[in-house]
């Protein structure tokens, strides 16, 4: 009766130690949100040569990613609410990538935005933009941990892509939006892990795609390389160097993207608000438009 005993318990405890074994070596699930950065946009191949799918590729982890490009910190929150798909992949999450912020200011007024501080050295649309920011920023972050409370969030702070005239204007508008998630962090600390690619980018314009805009296929290794230093040093991943198992293909410059616009509403807004005074109202918005 005894050996009987002794083999039934020996059974069980192989049997445990082989879940456990087995659990030990489950993949991490890791999925990636935001715009068009977390995306992939920058390179043709994004889908399988973005950042985030090399780091899934180096430690094997399970991954999905539900980036949206063009997203601004409003579209996203509302994304987080309405997505069933994004939903279940964030509540099996256990390391999550978030990147937004660009988009709040470089899409729609941006035209405007550098007319005023170049022109006019007014940079007040910045305080406006911030603000309404921070508001996003602060329930996508809440939101995240209802849904998936003890996945690890990693926020992505934003490089400067511009090396013209524009490098000043995109420096203080980043610089505003970095400072975004610095305070919070500084509010709420342990929310989340920064992820620095802004100094990694700094001066690097071989890093950036010729949209000006993206990381190209270097500035996605980049990226990946920044992100496997944190998981390893929160224990989560025991690779640092990036494992490229496709080529990203950047994007080659077109001629219509090169004139993309920006100088001819630079100057629409410079006729608008320098002629208002002098011409009639409704020629200028005939003109304007």
């Amino acid at each position: 009766m005894k050996k009987v005993i002794s083999l039934v318990l020996a059974v069980i405890m192989a049997f445990s130690v082989g879940v456990c074994a087995y659990a030990a070596e489950e993949p991490l699930n890791y999925v990636v949100i935001g715009d068009s950065i977390a995306f992939g946009s920058g390179v043709y191949n994004g889908k399988s040569a973005c950042y985030a799918k090399i780091v899934a590729d180096t430690n094997g982890y399970n991954y999905k990613n539900d980036a949206v490009g063009g997203f601004k910190s409003s579209q996203l929150l509302a994304f987080l609410y309405r997505d069933e798909e994004a939903i279940e992949d964030i509540s099996k999450a256990d390391i999550l990538t978030v990147s937004i912020g660009g988009n709040d200011f470089i899409e729609e007024k941006l035209p405007i935005i550098l007319f005023k501080a170049l022109a006019l050295d007014d940079y007040s649309m910045f305080d406006e933009i911030t603000e309404v920011l921070y508001s996003n920023f602060e329930q996508i972050i809440a939101r995240i941990k209802e849904i998936n409370p003890n996945c690890t969030i990693l926020v992505q702070n934003l490089y400067n892509p511009r090396y013209d005239y524009a490098r000043e204007v995109y420096a203080y508008g980043l610089g505003l939006v970095n400072d975004v998630y610095s305070s919070y962090l500084e509010k709420h600390p342990g929310a989340y892990e920064i992820i620095d690619v802004c100094s990694a980018f700094d001066g690097k314009q071989e890093y950036v795609a010729y949209d000006e805009v993206h990381p190209n296929a270097a500035g996605n290794v980049v990226i990946a390389g920044l992100i496997l230093d944190k998981l390893a040093e929160l224990g989560l991943g025991p690779v640092t160097e990036p494992v490229v198992n496709v080529q990203g293909y950047d994007q080659k410059q077109e001629f219509v993207k090169y004139i993309n616009g920006e100088w001819i509403c630079m100057f629409c807004n410079f006729l608008k608000e320098n002629l208002s005074a002098i011409l009639p109202q409704t020629f200028i918005f005939l003109f304007v438009s």
